[in-house]
């Protein structure tokens, strides 16, 4: 084997079709224990800068192809095989560093250009200032479709701040035409914004058989070709034009050394691959095949580079011990949490049963490997009910089935949560995503619940308003989940089906529990009419909400205060604050304006970058840094709050500044996707000398803040009816 390996033949592994004259010996692929590619921008950008410095970049680490492990091709490459008949190793460190040197000759300009969600590109005459905030030397710049403008300029390369994308899209000309459901540019329709006169890195590397003038004509020449449709183009093909060739040596000998840069492929020896391990000696599974070495050794090399969390690290032995688990998991997309997460997940739902009398807990590393080796009958059924699931069969090829139960379960809380459009109750997509990456206990209850109804869709489709009911609730409402879902689950207990009995008074509390419920004791929306009440002439200068919701009404009463504290309060503060209510209750306007928004893809919205601003109705300048005004505590305790916000697309936001509200939103359609009333823009475009000393206009602010306060959690608790699930049973 060849062990010492130029980058453009780790390239080739994945671009074999765009390196032609390179062929490589042998091919790297992944083996399915490898987790996903996860380096930041930052990672990319600073292993080039080191390859054209000339540092070295570490060793890869390769095997022999695991006979049991399916072979994934690479990020680049996709499913298909760029080398069919080709020696092939199994990858097992240094994923990351030869994604990102595949990335580098990767051209997305080029006519027939594989479409693929990220560019690298090179600076050529980046500001000096650029020099003080990080180590680098050379700027590379990464853009991606979740930040087709770029990143930040340090080392970090963190995301931009919007206004800075705001004017990175003006200064291309994209513009979603207005009313539009939204659409993000495609990272070839911008350029970094971060850059002078940035170019793509391919076309350096793909042109290196030139040298000095030839070289810069060949790039002008790449540029020129697509001038009319990119202004980076134009602009840097003018610039390459009349600069001097000399003044850019320092990146022609940066280049060189990249290109002269080989990487060391260290190969563990076949003796250490089929060696078994000492834990493996109380297995007498022959289907094993001393896989627990190859595990052991792939977390030990994964100590040593990007961290790798638990979670990652026992999907990780999923696949190692059943490969055909992530067959299964890839055909469900969009997913709406982590692959590694709803694997779990489905494990532990494969293994809650009808006669369980507890949905399954956390499965651990240890009971993992203990399901795989232990010849138990116990741990044969379990092994039998976990394949049944995904859909995968015995044997090493470990193939799947195309329609496997997780799928169907995971394809109907789909259809149980997302909204279907005009006037439909379900949830904007961002919201499903909450519910499986923020309470996956949550979900996990609903592929339980979805397992009872496959049989009878008709009857899940009668039960969508109470599950949404249940989701939101426990979701939002819950302190400990874990215990708020075993409440709920114990109900479930000795019934194969689901029947509409089981969702009435499901969150009842009675004043006799007093077991841990983990979910609070929700508010009525009448009630809370009572608890948000509006400030009077005589308190408003001095009005606050702990005051209103805990003080006053405790009035001294210790026990009194600790019910407030302890239960109204973090109520309380969900309606005011949590922004997910407030996209409930815009999910019309969500449909229209952003219904390809999921941020469950995490390629396309990684890093909490949603199209939208949370935009103040009554601008934020309004009430900061008033002096000497009367009403600026209780403008600002007031104007933070979900009823004095709204959705608006980000480009719009930037565009309003602090436009008053009644002379920006005139559109009276507008205002009931936005739940305002009419009259309700003036109350909301009080003036800084307003805040000052106008006693009158400052409480209409704050009355029609109240208002919508409660017609946000109004809207929630009356259209799915929260009412039932707090009724007491009937039985």
């Amino acid at each position: 084997m060849q062990n010492t390996l130029p980058l453009t033949q780790i390239a080739a592994w994945q671009l074999g079709h765009l390196v032609p004259s390179d062929e490589p010996c042998w091919v790297a692929t992944l083996p399915s224990l490898q987790r996903d590619a996860v380096w930041k921008p930052g990672q990319v950008e600073l292993l080039w800068d080191s390859l054209f410095r000339g540092f070295p970049i570490g060793s890869l680490v390769v095997s022999e192809e695991l006979k049991d492990q399916k072979s994934r091709y690479g990020k680049l490459a996709g499913n298909k095989d760029p080398w069919p008949g080709k020696e092939k190793r199994h990858l097992l460190d240094g994923q990351q560093r030869s994604n990102a040197i595949a990335l580098g000759f990767l051209d997305s300009f080029a006519s027939g250009a594989l479409s693929f969600d990220s560019i690298l590109w090179l600076d050529l005459c980046p500001d000096l200032q650029t020099f003080k905030v990080g180590t680098r030397h050379f700027f590379f710049r990464l853009t991606t479709s979740a930040h087709p403008w770029g990143y930040e300029t340090s080392d970090a390369a963190g995301r931009l701040p919007a206004f800075e994308i705001q004017k990175a899209v003006q200064e291309c000309g994209w513009k979603t035409p207005q009313g539009d459901s939204y659409q993000r540019p495609a990272v070839v329709d911008l350029w970094p914004a971060k850059a002078n006169k940035p170019i793509p890195v391919a076309w350096l590397l793909l042109n290196a058989d030139k040298q000095g003038s030839c070289l810069w004509t060949a790039i002008r020449e790449n540029c020129e070709a697509i001038s009319e449709r990119h202004i980076w183009a134009r602009n840097a093909a003018k610039w390459l034009e009349e600069i001097a060739p000399d003044s850019l040596s320092e990146i022609e000998n940066g280049l060189r050394r990249a290109l002269n840069t080989t990487v060391l492929a260290l190969e563990v020896p076949n003796e250490t691959i089929h060696a078994k391990s000492k834990q493996e000696d109380f297995g007498a599974d022959s289907n094993v095949k001393n896989i627990s070495n190859i595990e052991h050794l792939f977390q030990r090399l994964n100590n040593g580079g990007t961290p790798i969390s638990p979670e990652e690290l026992q999907y990780s032995m999923i696949k190692a011990y059943w490969p055909g688990i992530e067959g299964t998991i890839d055909l469900l997309k969009p997913r709406p949490m982590r692959a590694s997460r709803l694997a779990l997940l489905g494990c532990r739902a494969a293994f809650t049963s009808t006669t369980s009398k507890i949905i399954h807990p956390a499965i651990s590393i240890s009971a993992l490997r203990a399901l795989k080796n232990d010849p138990a009958q116990d741990q044969a059924d379990r092994r039998k009910l976990m394949s049944n699931y995904f859909g995968i069969a015995d044997g090493a090829a470990q193939e799947f089935e195309q329609h496997p139960p997780i799928r169907k379960v995971t394809e109907l809380i789909d259809r149980w949560l997302l909204h279907r459009g005009q006037g439909d109750i379900g949830l904007p997509p961002v919201l499903r995503t909450a519910i499986a990456h923020n309470s996956p206990e949550v979900y996990l209850l609903l592929m339980v619940l979805a397992q009872r109804v496959l049989t009878d869709l008709v009857s899940a489709e009668a039960f969508r308003p109470r599950v949404l009911a249940l989701a939101t609730a426990l979701h939002w409402f819950s302190y400990d989940q874990f215990h708020a879902v075993k409440r709920v689950y114990e109900r479930l207990q000795g019934t194969q089906k689901l029947t509409p009995e089981f969702f009435e008074g499901i969150l009842h509390i009675s004043p006799e529990d007093t077991e841990q419920i983990g979910v609070r004791d929700l508010v009525k929306s009448d009630d809370l009419k009572k608890i948000i009440v509006c400030p009077d002439h005589a308190n408003l200068q001095q009005w606050n909400w702990e005051q209103e919701i805990i003080e006053k009404p405790a009035n001294g009463d210790l026990n009194e205060r600790a019910r407030l504290e302890n239960n109204v309060w973090p109520i309380v503060c969900q309606i005011l604050w949590n922004k997910e209510l407030l996209m409930f209750a815009q999910r019309e306007f969500l449909g229209l304006r952003f219904k390809a928004y999921d941020n469950a893809d995490i390629s396309a919205w990684e890093d909490h970058n949603r199209p939208w601003d949370y935009d103040h109705l009554l601008p934020h300048d309004t009430f900061r840094d008033v002096r000497n005004a009367l009403y600026l505590r209780v403008c600002q305790q007031w104007g933070n709050t979900n009823g004095n916000f709204h959705i608006l697309p980000f480009e719009e936001n930037r565009s309003r500044g602090a436009k008053a509200a009644n002379m920006t939103f005139t559109n009276q359609e507008h205002w009931k996707l936005m739940l305002i009333q009419p009259g309700e823009p003036d109350a909301f475009s009080l003036t800084r000398q307003g805040v000052v000393k106008d006693t009158q206009a400052v409480l209409q602010f704050v009355k029609a803040t109240r208002r919508r306060i409660l017609a946000i959690y109004e809207d929630w608790f009356s259209t799915l009816d929260i009412a039932y699930l707090l009724s007491h049973p009937t039985t």
